[in-house]
């Protein structure tokens, strides 16, 4: 199954259906004025209010994608397609350029939706997966020239939701004793099949702790191309995966005497373990879905799920509106609020509820 992916542009659009924003979407076909305040095209004219006919678009909000700016409107003429706005943006509108025009401010949604995706990778209902595979045992430290007192106490070196699961895998370890500032790795107590490494990545434990996929090894030589941020001295430890090492998980190891610390429940993820040096430790667990940044930003979301998240979102949106609203107008912004928290409440136990399959009778006797 393919990784989970959506852009921002379009999940603001499942939530501008949801909030009932629909933005007016058209290419400028003259440039802007030199003020920078001005977009112009004629594909807006049908758009007339009753009567006069002007300012259709007053106090909407035109947005550029390309710029990611918004600015709220003043004024509108539909004779010649021109939108004036109160505030000048970054650089002139030229031709030919995308713009939008929402009733709400597109600045706001983005906040919001990030707020939504927060909210429901907290919750675990929803979650960037993540693994991490930058740690190794530490038992054997100390027992030579390495001084590591806190041998069994692990940070975990990423930000999960929740406290990962915890996988080991063999690994062939040892040392480099071949020339300084090498680019290559030596170890001549090894007797490896060529190229039997390659593709499996390749961790120098000292010092800077750099990485590299392996692109070829002989019986005792490994290349990969650690040389952007480090290079190989004698007595560098390295770990790197056996081939067709299988994962098992850290309560399978004898004698491992895991302890979770307390701060792990509060989300700052430690834990004691006795692990030999020859294991790599691989985390599997929940991640926080990627906040969205830009028009083209993605987050971790089959559409699907977008669908779902964009109510939380909507509901989250109209609790900000209550927040600033006046106070004849805050009831029915909390009703709908409400309304929207409800409808993901039910989305989520749908979409947690077993697939039920309807059995086939089968006629006869076995």
């Amino acid at each position: 199954m393919a990784t989970p992916t959506i852009t921002y542009a379009n999940f603001r659009a499942i939530f501008n259906r949801k909030i009932g924003d629909k933005p007016v979407s058209v290419t400028t076909d003259t440039a802007g004025s030199d003020d920078k305040d001005t977009a112009i095209s004629t594909a807006l004219s049908p758009y007339r209010t009753p009567g006069s006919g002007g300012n259709y678009f007053k106090d909407w909000w035109l947005y550029v994608p390309s710029a990611a700016e918004a600015r709220q409107v003043e004024s509108f003429d539909p004779v010649t397609g021109t939108v004036k706005v109160y505030r000048a943006f970054t650089a002139k509108i030229a031709t030919a350029t995308a713009i939008e025009l929402h009733k709400q401010n597109p600045e706001d949604k983005i906040d919001i939706c990030n707020d939504g995706l927060r909210w429901c990778a907290v919750k675990g209902h929803f979650f960037n997966p993540s693994y991490v595979e930058t740690m190794w045992g530490q038992e054997e430290y100390g027992d030579t020239d390495d001084v590591e007192f806190n041998k069994r106490l692990y940070a975990v070196p990423t930000a999960f939701q929740q406290f990962p699961e915890i996988w080991l895998v063999e690994g062939y370890i040892g040392r480099h004793d071949g020339d300084d500032e090498a680019t290559v790795l030596t170890d001549s107590t090894k007797n490896w099949i060529t190229n039997e490494l390659v593709g499996i990545t390749l961790y120098k434990k000292t010092a800077t702790a750099a990485s590299a996929a392996v692109t070829g090894n002989t019986d005792d030589d490994v290349t990969a191309d650690i040389s952007g941020t480090d290079s190989w001295d004698e007595d560098d430890e390295y770990i790197i995966q056996k081939p067709g090492a299988i994962p098992f998980k850290l309560s399978e190891l004898a004698d491992n005497r895991f302890r979770q610390t307390q701060s792990s429940a509060q989300g700052a993820f430690e834990f004691y373990a006795k692990i030999p040096e020859k294991y790599l430790i691989k985390l599997e667990g929940k991640g926080p879905l990627t906040a969205f940044a830009t028009e083209a930003g993605t987050t971790e979301l089959y559409n699907e799920e977008a669908e779902i998240v964009a109510l939380k979102c909507a509901a989250l949106w109209y609790d900000f509106l209550g927040d600033r609203a006046t106070s004849q107008d805050v009831a029915p912004l909390r009703e709908k609020a409400n309304r929207h928290h409800m409808m993901y409440e039910e989305a989520i136990g749908e979409a947690r509820k077993p697939v039920q399959k309807n059995s086939i009778p089968i006629k006869g006797a076995w």
